[in-house]
């Protein structure tokens, strides 16, 4: 088993296509007497991680291609 590492966690999340083999072994569990805001506050956590690592990857390729030039 794979120890869980905070940073490196945030980071499988964050970077598409590298695979530190964090998010497949770790999930955060919300107790389920816990509050229900916890749970969606994880999840959109989790989600808006995943998004913001494909829109920075993203520009960080276009700009590197030189697809993106200032005028």
């Amino acid at each position: 088993m794979v120890p869980f590492h905070p940073l490196a966690y945030s980071t499988d999340l964050l970077v598409p296509g590298i695979d530190l083999q964090q998010k497949a072994f770790f999930e955060p569990i919300v107790p389920a007497e816990g509050p229900r805001g916890l749970a969606r506050f994880v999840s959109g956590w989790i989600r808006a991680q995943v998004a913001l690592g494909w829109v920075l990857t993203t520009l960080g390729f276009t700009g590197l291609s030189g697809l993106i030039k200032r005028d």
